[in-house]
C-alpha cells in the first residue's frame, strides 16, 4: 500500500492533544483520572497492552485542562529515566526562558516559576525500568527523586504509566516510596459494544469533515468488530487502529474521489494478523532494497535476534549486535538504519538501548 497515502487513523501512534475530534469511548476512564489528579500528586495507571494507556493520558486527560492549567513533561526511559527526566525538565524550563538546572526537583519549582502552570510528568511505558536492562542504581536514584518529588510542596503530578504485568516490581522499591501505591487506576480492554461505538463515531466524524465517505456506518463497524474479534491478538484498541489505517489506504486505492467506506470492503479485508504481517513484510522488503543487492532476508534474521523464544522482546549487549553486524557484513550505518526502522516505522521495538 503507497506511503503517499495520509490516513487520518493512527495506525501504532497515540492520540495526541490536537486529536480530540476524533477520540472516542473511554469518557468514564477519562473523568475518573481526572478526579484522581485533584486527590493525589502520584498516580501508577496500568492495564494490558493495547488498552490504549498513552492515548487516554495525552489526549483524553490532557483536554479535560485548559492549555494554561497543564504542562506536560512526557519522558521515556531512553539510556537512563533519570537522565531523561531531567532532560525533558530542562527542555521545558529553555521554552519558558529559564537557566537549566542539575537537579529535578528544583528544576521543576524553577518551571512552575516561570510558566505558573501546574506541570504533568508522563512516565510513559514506565515498565521499561525493570525490563529493559534493568540497573539498581538507576531504579534507586528514581525512586528516592519520587519520594523527595511527593514530599516537596510544589504544583506538579507525575503518572507512572505502565503495562500490568509488570506492576509487581514496584513493590521492590515501596520502601524508598511509601506512597507508591496509595492511588492506582487501571484501565481494561474495550467490549464489542465500545468497539463499535468508536467506529461508528469516528467514521460519521470523518464523513462530516469530508476526509472520506462512510456507507452504513454501523453496518461497517459490527464487520471490523468480527475481523478483531477472530484474530489471535484479540480486538485491543491498538489493532483497531491499525485495521482501520489498512481499511482507508485500501479505499483510498479506488479512482474515487474520496475513499469509501462499506460493509463490503470491511468484509473482505484481511484479519489483524494477517494484515500487520502483510505490514511487516512490505517494510522488510523496503529495508532490504535500502540495504542494497545481496542482502535479501538479512532485515528479518536481524530482527529475529531480538525476539525470544517466548516471543518476547529480547535486549542485546553491545557485543551480540557487533556480532551480528559483522555476519551480515553491515555497515554501522547500515545497523543504525535497520534499527531505527524496527523502532520508529515498526514499533516492534520500544527500544534497542545497548
Amino acid at each position: 500500500m503507497s506511503d503517499t497515502i495520509h490516513s487520518p487513523f493512527k495506525f501504532l501512534d497515540a492520540f495526541q492533544r490536537e486529536d480530540a475530534g476524533l477520540y472516542f469511548g473511554r469518557d468514564r476512564e477519562v473523568d475518573e483520572l481526572y478526579e484522581l489528579t485533584f486527590d493525589t500528586r502520584l498516580i501508577v495507571f496500568f492495564g494490558a497492552s493495547g488498552t490504549g494507556k498513552t492515548s487516554l493520558v495525552q489526549c483524553g486527560l490532557a483536554n479535560k485542562f485548559p492549555p494554561a492549567r497543564w504542562q506536560e513533561l512526557y519522558i521515556r526511559r531512553n539510556e537512563n529515566i533519570n537522565t531523561s527526566l531531567l532532560g525533558s525538565i530542562n527542555d521545558a524550563l529553555a521554552q519558558a526562558g529559564g537557566a537549566p538546572s542539575e537537579d529535578p526537583v528544583d528544576g521543576l519549582k524553577a518551571l512552575h516559576r516561570h510558566t505558573y502552570t501546574p506541570a504533568y510528568l508522563l512516565f510513559d511505558q514506565f515498565e521499561e525500568l525493570f525490563i529493559l536492562q534493568p540497573d539498581k542504581a538507576e531504579q534507586q536514584a528514581f525512586f528516592a527523586f519520587l519520594q523527595r518529588f511527593m514530599d516537596t510542596p510544589m504544583d506538579a503530578r507525575a503518572i507512572l504509566v505502565m503495562r500490568e504485568e509488570f506492576i509487581a516490581h514496584l513493590w521492590d522499591w515501596e520502601h524508598l516510596a511509601p506512597s507508591l501505591f496509595d492511588h492506582r487506576y487501571r484501565i481494561t480492554h474495550l467490549e464489542q459494544e465500545a468497539i463499535e461505538g468508536i467506529v461508528e463515531n469516528t467514521l460519521t466524524q470523518l464523513d462530516r469533515q469530508a476526509r472520506l465517505r462512510a456507507e452504513q456506518p454501523r453496518a461497517i463497524a459490527e464487520q471490523i468488530w468480527s475481523k478483531l474479534a477472530e484474530s489471535e491478538s484479540g480486538p485491543s484498541l491498538t489493532n483497531l487502529q491499525i485495521f482501520l489505517d489498512r481499511l482507508y489506504r485500501q479505499a483510498a486505492e479506488s479512482a474515487e474521489a474520496q475513499p469509501r467506506f462499506t460493509p463490503a470492503l470491511a468484509a473482505g479485508m484481511k484479519n489483524i494478523d494477517d494484515l500487520f504481517d502483510d505490514f511487516l513484510e512490505e517494510e522488510l522488503q523496503k529495508l532490504e532494497q535500502q540495504l542494497g543487492p545481496g542482502r535479501e532476508g538479512v532485515p528479518i534474521r536481524l530482527l529475529a535476534a531480538f525476539v525470544s523464544d517466548e516471543q518476547t522482546k529480547k535486549v542485546l549487549e553491545l557485543e551480540s549486535l557487533q556480532a551480528l553486524q559483522q555476519k551480515y557484513q553491515l555497515t554501522d550505518a547500515e545497523r543504525e538504519l535497520c534499527l531505527d526502522v524496527f523502532e520508529n516505522k515498526l514499533r516492534i521495538l520500544k527500544s534497542y538501548e545497548i
